[in-house]
């Protein structure tokens, strides 16, 4: 089920936070100039392990590689 332009309310949620999070968003541009979007979802996910938005989505691998696609 979509969710304001999103596949749904979680990518939404980790987009949101990653892309206006300031910590966040610098953590995410610097892995991706070590690698891939791959790649920088993985050290993410590894970096985040555990963690969720302050709303409750979970920081997975491929939450974090759909975000990762409108900072690149």
């Amino acid at each position: 089920m979509e969710y304001q332009g999103h596949p749904s309310w979680t990518l939404w949620n980790v987009n949101l936070w990653l892309s206006n999070d300031i910590e966040l968003n610098t953590m995410a541009r610097e892995a991706l100039e070590h690698g891939t979007k791959d790649e920088a979802a993985e050290e993410l996910a590894e970096k985040l392990a555990g963690k969720k938005t302050p709303d409750g989505a979970i920081y997975s691998k491929k939450n974090l590689r759909y975000a990762l696609g409108g900072l690149s």
